[in-house]
């Protein structure tokens, strides 16, 4: 009987090579899964507090082994921290609508053979039309789709020292066959963005370079991180949006609907209209004077008055009968300001940190918000003059947005109730 050849050998123990790894990686899932189910039970943490607050005792004393020592107790303690808090964000990706799914691209010269990575955001908006106003709905959802355009790339078709990469040959002398094959597998698992639907205001391109960068650097992807900080730009545009509808709902102001404005979401691709809510226009900025006007067109001052440079001293001064008495004028300036009511409502960027306010009296002023919706700066103007009376009027009694002294910001409800106080009605 002749010797089995060395051929059939090798292939017998890689076999069994490969049989061995693949029930040491299902032991580690069943380890991994039997480990996480043990850290997230209430029962541990009770055990262990009981056994640190328990005296010690002759037994404990003689048998170490049944015991843990406090370094041992404390690393327990801090597994079952991470898994409690492993298990929140599990719970938090569950319901933040990000969800992601497969599709093919049915142009025959796709890159990684057609397959497409998609990934949908939902994200509510309480910016209602119509009779749905104050209700928190979701809007059309939002879609990134990635590809793979490294997938067919070997070492020696120079696509590696296009991307930054050191050439097949450097990466075999240095780090060895192995080394070299997994940067290959990494390579060919990095993804890029095909087409989205994200509306321009979101730094989409920003986030990719931080969290999806090109193969050649030492960083490597992140893309769960990359869907949370989209997301969140996401939803703080949407709140923004919103601060500006739930002011002219407040102030009784019709709520214009975008109509190819800088932030209209139409012409995305992705359904449009979800926007509408948003007043993003460049044909807003004429003010409605007409009172204003018709106070005007009495004017029959004989003496100049200081006043008479705003629209509002010259129905002043007509009122006080041209005695130029600054006491009475004052007062009666303040009178009208508490008459004076917000007419127009509107952000001046695409992406809603600016809000501009008229005033029926002349007045302007410019709320600029930061990323968490607060408002950061107010600034009111009058003929060009900085009003600081208003400002502090509707900003010095409110406390900062946060507790920490690290904001100087005001939460923007509270801004919101402060105009509401302030307008006069």
């Amino acid at each position: 009987m002749s010797p089995p050849e060395p051929e059939a050998i090798a292939e017998s123990l890689d076999a069994e090579i490969t049989s061995l790894r693949t029930h040491l990686q299902s032991l580690k899932r069943q380890l991994s899964l039997h480990t996480s189910t043990l850290l997230s039970s209430s029962i541990l943490p009770s055990l262990l507090e009981h056994a640190s607050d328990a005296p010690p005792t002759k037994s404990r004393t003689t048998a170490p082994s049944t015991t843990l020592d406090e370094a041992s107790t404390n690393q327990l303690k801090k597994r079952i921290a991470a898994q409690r808090a492993h298990n929140t964000q599990s719970l938090y990706r569950s319901v933040a609508g990000i969800t992601t799914f497969r599709i093919s691209d049915p142009d025959p010269r796709a890159v990684d053979g057609g397959r497409v990575l998609g990934v949908r955001i939902e994200a509510p908006s309480s910016s209602a039309r119509g009779g749905n106003e104050g209700g928190v709905r979701f809007v059309r959802p939002y879609y990134v789709l990635l590809n793979r355009p490294w997938g067919n790339v070997t070492p020696g078709d120079g696509d590696a020292d296009q991307d930054g990469n050191r050439s097949a040959e450097r990466v075999h002398e240095e780090e060895g066959e192995e080394e070299e094959k997994e940067a290959r597998e990494r390579r060919k698992q990095h993804l890029r963005i095909h087409k989205h639907t994200v509306p321009p205001c979101i730094p989409l391109d920003a986030l990719a370079a931080k969290w999806l960068p090109a193969p050649g650097r030492k960083k490597r992807q992140n893309l769960p991180q990359f869907c949370r900080s989209l997301r969140r730009d996401i939803i703080r545009y949407h709140h923004r949006v919103s601060i500006i509808a739930d002011l002219k709902r407040l102030f009784g102001l019709r709520p214009s609907h975008a109509q190819g404005g800088m932030g209209a979401r139409k012409g995305l691709g992705s359904g449009g209209g979800s926007e509408a809510d948003v007043a993003i226009t460049d044909d807003s900025t004429a003010v409605d004077q007409s009172g204003i006007q018709e106070e005007e067109g009495n004017n029959t001052v004989l003496n100049p008055d200081p006043l008479e440079h705003s629209s509002f001293g010259a129905s002043l001064a007509v009122t006080l009968g041209g005695t130029g008495d600054a006491e009475q004028a004052a007062l009666a300036l303040a009178q009208e300001r508490k008459k004076a009511k917000i007419i127009h409502v509107f952000p001046v960027d695409a992406e809603a940190k600016q809000i501009r306010i008229d005033w029926s009296d002349g007045r302007t002023g410019r709320l600029i918000l930061d990323d968490d919706g607060n408002v950061a700066k107010m600034a009111v103007f009058e003929e060009g003059v900085r009003d600081r009376d208003t400002v502090r009027e509707i900003l010095l009694p409110l406390p900062p947005a946060r507790g920490d002294g690290n904001n100087n910001g005001k939460r923007i409800e509270e801004v919101i109730g402060r105009l509401g106080e302030v307008r006069g009605r």
